[in-house]
């Protein structure tokens, strides 16, 4: 049984529901009656729910300039095995 006032909708069974059954109850209401998201408020939903998919680049990013700065001149310094097979020929 369902009954509807003002702003609710109250629905009651007539028995208790038994284990593994359940309710579903579908409301709708003409376009514009709720307000939609503006699109920076659905952008700030977006980014707080899915963060840590953008962590990954900018470490990559910082590893990458590391790897360019550092990382070439120490594997000259140290002989990598392409080095040593070109200076025993």
């Amino acid at each position: 049984m369902w009954a509807i006032s003002d702003n609710s909708v109250n629905i009651s069974m007539l028995r208790p529901l038994s284990f593994h059954e359940g309710l579903t109850v579908v409301v709708g209401w003409d376009k514009g009656f709720v307000k939609e998201p503006a699109t920076s408020d659905l952008f700030n939903q977006f980014f707080e729910s899915n963060w840590p998919l953008f962590f990954p680049v900018p470490v990559f990013l910082f590893m990458f300039w590391l790897w360019v700065h550092e990382g070439a001149r120490s594997a000259s310094r140290r002989g990598s095995p392409c080095n040593t097979r070109l200076r025993r020929a």
